[in-house]
């Protein structure tokens, strides 16, 4: 007794199923890979916005006691790397990538503290680090306001497409981490945040 009359429906039918997987696999890996950019971009931008805004509360007491509050700015700086890297899943003193990081390298950065003009007090004017210089380095300032030039990697005293404006003493950040795609390659993710000092 014949089993199938016309075989070639079966194979059709056998085909149909072995490609079913391949396209539930591709879509899983899709929609995968996107929710690990998009996790990734979010924990970044919390993370800068965060240590910028930290940062920022980092007043120097002599100025605060003037009601003319002032940014520390190693203090300010300090305070950044550690929120960034407990952020990040860092090391606080290397910002090497700790086990759980989702990071592949140290997070390039650039953090700017801003005080606009002498003061005082002996709080610096304006200073800019970065993970090449963490002891910083002075640059200009011309008072307020002030416009800021964000690139992805640098932060100067100019305008550019991508512009912000400080009208008081603050920070300003700009950080590129590098992370693993899920398939081959890596991606680079750069976030930056700028945050003030309100004084009433």
């Amino acid at each position: 007794m014949k089993r199938f009359r016309d075989e070639r429906g079966s194979i059709v039918s056998v085909l149909i199923l072995l490609t079913i997987p391949v396209f539930v696999w591709a879509i899983l890996i899709t929609l995968d890979h996107s929710s690990a950019i998009g996790s990734s971009d979010i924990n970044l931008q919390q993370a800068v916005t965060q240590g910028v805004r930290a940062g920022t509360m980092c007043v120097d007491k002599t100025s605060q006691a003037y009601n003319e509050p002032l940014v520390e700015a190693d203090t300010a700086h300090m305070v950044f790397r550690q929120i960034l890297a407990r952020n990040l899943g860092l090391d606080s003193t290397t910002l090497e990538p700790l086990e759980r990081s989702g990071i592949k390298a140290i997070p390039e950065y650039t953090f700017i503290v801003y005080n606009g003009s002498d003061n005082p007090y002996g709080v610096t004017p304006a200073i800019k680090y970065s993970n090449y210089d963490q002891d910083g380095t002075l640059i200009a300032y011309n008072g307020f306001p002030q416009e800021f030039a964000i690139y992805t990697d640098d932060i100067v005293l100019d305008s550019s497409d991508l512009t912000t404006t400080l009208d008081s003493p603050g920070c300003i950040a700009v950080v590129k981490v590098t992370v693993p795609n899920i398939g081959p390659g890596e991606t680079e993710t750069v976030r930056w945040a700028t945050a003030k000092i309100f004084n009433k």
